[in-house]
């Protein structure tokens, strides 16, 4: 597994942890950068990391096999935190 996939694996476990993986799994840029500080991995561009899933990668394996095909913006609001979702 590449750096990108090793972030985005732990928070789809962190997040589906706390909400299980039946319901919309949302998270934000925080819980990425908190996946990044668990995981030991450095991105300089935690967004690029987003971005591969969102456009240029299937979701790693371990997350698919819930049904989830990609991440989407959630929510965007003008001056607040982007949130985003596993989506189905």
């Amino acid at each position: 597994m590449n750096k990108y996939e090793t972030v985005i694996v732990r928070v789809f476990e962190d997040v589906a942890e706390a909400n299980g993986v039946h319901r919309e799994l949302t998270f934000t840029r925080v819980d990425l950068e908190q996946a990044m500080g668990e995981t030991g991995i450095e991105v300089r561009c935690p967004s690029d990391i987003l971005y591969a899933f969102r456009a240029r990668r299937d979701l790693p394996v371990t997350i698919a096999r819930h049904g989830f095909k990609g991440i989407e913006v959630a929510e965007n609001d003008y001056g607040q935190e982007a949130v985003y979702k596993f989506a189905r």
